[in-house]
């Protein structure tokens, strides 16, 4: 058996995510080696040092010729919008892809670029959560620690600012919810956060 860790982003998929893959086979069978990357890649987070050695990734010091690194903006960049309430299951592209990696993913088994796309339908938010993300501004990394009444202390953890009122959603809850304060214990930036491309 064979256990390769490998990270999508640099196999071309616009995003670090590490995955892992094992492979197996009979004593007697030889396992082939895991392909090595072929774009470059921007590391987020740690890979865990226990698995270091089964990282998949080129030597040190090598000379490379990679492809460059796919972000947000190359996948998705070329994508009509959509409302929170969205029903269509198909529609128009309205833009031409600006990306290969669009243009990849557009191509139909006959080679042919497809005009329709499918499936292109967000999570329907509840009310209370569409006006959360609604009032999370339109910047690089923002989230919900940009919300009036929260208040980011010198360790990076979240805490109520005591001079500011709690703002409350029409619904009566409030516009900062308890769990994103106590996510990861009040040091996260995930809850509400905005990508960027």
């Amino acid at each position: 058996a064979r256990m390769g860790m490998m990270a999508a982003g640099a196999y071309g998929l616009p995003q670090f995510r590490m995955r892992v893959f094992m492979w197996g086979a009979l004593s007697s069978e030889k396992l082939p080696q895991y392909p090595l990357p072929t774009h470059k890649v921007i590391v987020r987070g740690v890979i865990p040092t226990e698995f270091e050695s089964n990282t998949v990734a080129f030597d040190e010091g090598m000379e490379l010729e990679l492809k460059k690194e796919l972000f947000l903006g190359d996948a998705l960049s070329d994508l009509p919008s959509v409302e929170n309430n969205e029903q269509r299951d198909e529609m128009a592209y309205t833009n031409e892809p600006t990306s290969d990696f669009q243009h990849f993913i557009r191509l139909g088994r006959d080679g042919a670029l497809g005009s329709v796309l499918y499936d292109h339908r967000p999570l329907q938010l509840n009310d209370d959560d569409y006006q959360r993300v609604c009032q999370i501004p339109k910047q690089k990394g923002a989230n919900f620690r940009d919300l009036p009444g929260v208040r980011v202390r010198s360790d990076n953890k979240v805490e109520w600012d005591p001079d500011v009122e709690r703002v409350k959603l029409p619904s009566g809850k409030p516009l900062v919810p308890d769990y994103a304060m106590s996510f990861v214990g009040g040091s996260s930036t995930k809850p509400f956060g905005r990508l960027w491309w």
